[in-house]
């Protein structure tokens, strides 16, 4: 098929990013279609050294076009200091593309997101556990359609600066003056003073000109249309899907494949979805987690996999696999084609049995009472180390084969790929 999409099973982190990269080379486009710089893709070059990402798709770094598409929201700054990064690193991003559509994350989005945050915490009410990147607030304004700022307004850069100052002025009016008092901007790096914020935009605006291009999305439909490869890369998990994940502990934006699907108007049936999944769980931030591990082998288990945020450095919860949550992901995808399982080598390093949860005690599964869910494991054999230089199933541990094989089993989807190191090159196929 010419269109693959790259969706996380979980709560994100699964390594979304190394299968994209590891898929890349045989890709003509690779298109980003959701979230912000909220999330993050971390990548090892073949000389392995890491490689973060935040907006721009991996597969740029393999010579194809690149594309951030509609449904991303860009925080202009940090996509130049990217842009930087990359070059630094050795990668071009002449290919790169912007759709016009994408809306811009401004600073006090950013302002709003910590100020909420902060509010909660001191309401004893539990915080959501945002990224602060400003995204909710953002995706606010997107859909209220008064004060949002689309990328391609920075073409006309009078018009633009004239609105900047409108909302800027009105925002810290209506919002931070009136609601939350001077505290709130009391920090410049939180809320810039306007003139500071202004002469950013008007320095560096005319370097983003030349990626914002109409054709994006042309670009990608007449690529499948002629049999070519396009890989739509997806930003966190299926689990913090706004309609069908931990509401209100979520993003704001659709993490599943149909966001890719509507980005182009393709067919489910024209395309290969692909679900990435971590062998265990974890999840950054607040909201419910039936199988957390909340023993010191939780602890453990993040520091031998360093479970850190790629975006954040927030440590990560970790929990043993759950196939029902699986099995519920692949429903609302539409169904995966198949799965990538990644970090197996990190739990050949416990010695403690490994479980995975393949049922819930009611054995029903109702994604508005996952609070009051009590799963039910099974366990499997430690199966100890991995050598990274294995590439066949059958040089795998037998436990961990069991494992797999289960995993298959209860998810109804064929495992193509397990991840066993970081490396490109560490995977079985």
């Amino acid at each position: 098929m010419p269109a693959r999409i790259f969706v996380g099973i979980q709560w994100g982190d699964e390594g979304k990013g190394k299968v994209a990269d590891m898929y890349a080379p045989n890709a003509h486009i690779c298109v980003r279609f959701n979230g912000g710089n909220n999330a993050g893709h971390t990548v090892y070059d073949e000389t392995g050294q890491s490689i973060a990402l935040h907006l721009i798709p991996v597969g740029i770094r393999h010579g194809a076009i690149g594309i951030i598409g509609p449904g991303v929201v860009v925080h202009f700054k940090s996509l130049l200091e990217e842009m930087k990064y990359l070059l630094q690193k050795g990668v071009s991003c002449a290919k790169l593309m912007i759709s016009p559509e994408a809306h811009l994350v401004m600073p006090w989005h950013i302002a709003l997101d910590w100020a909420r945050e902060k509010e909660r915490s001191d309401d004893s009410v539990t915080p959501i556990g945002t990224t602060l990147r400003g995204i909710g607030p953002c995706f606010e304004d997107k859909a209220g359609r008064i004060y949002a700022f689309r990328v391609e307004e920075m073409r006309n850069k009078p018009a633009f600066l004239k609105k900047l100052e409108k909302v800027y002025r009105e925002k810290l009016k209506r919002i931070f003056i009136e609601k939350y008092g001077p505290e709130a901007i009391a920090n410049p790096k939180i809320l810039p003073p306007f003139e500071k914020l202004r002469a950013y935009f008007s320095t560096h605006i005319e370097r983003i000109l030349p990626h914002i291009r109409e054709d994006a999305l042309k670009t990608i439909r007449h690529a499948i249309e002629a049999g070519k490869q396009v890989d739509f890369e997806g930003a966190q998990g299926t689990l913090l899907d706004p309609d069908h994940g931990t509401y209100p502990f979520t993003t704001s934006g659709s993490t599943i494949a149909k966001a890719a699907l509507d980005l182009v108007s393709i067919s489910r049936r024209d395309v290969k979805i692909i679900g990435v999944a971590k062998a265990y769980i974890t999840r950054v931030g607040s909201g419910p987690f039936p199988t957390e591990i909340l023993t010191p082998l939780g602890d453990k288990l993040r520091e031998l996999g360093h479970e850190y945020g790629t975006t954040t450095g927030r440590p990560r919860r970790c929990g043993w696999f759950d196939a029902k949550l699986a099995r519920y992901a692949s429903y609302v995808n539409g169904g995966f084609n198949e799965i990538v399982l990644t970090k197996i080598d990190i739990l050949g390093c416990i010695a403690e049995p490994i479980r995975i949860a393949h049922d819930y005690q009611n054995g029903s599964f109702v994604m508005s009472r996952i609070k009051e869910m009590v799963p039910q494991y099974e366990e499997f054999e430690p199966w100890g180390s991995i050598d990274p230089d294995i590439r066949f199933r059958n040089e795998l541990p037998d436990s961990a084969r069991c494992y797999i094989a289960r995993i298959e089993t209860l998810t109804r989807t064929p495992i193509t790929s397990v991840s066993i190191g970081v490396s490109r090159k560490a995977v079985i196929i």
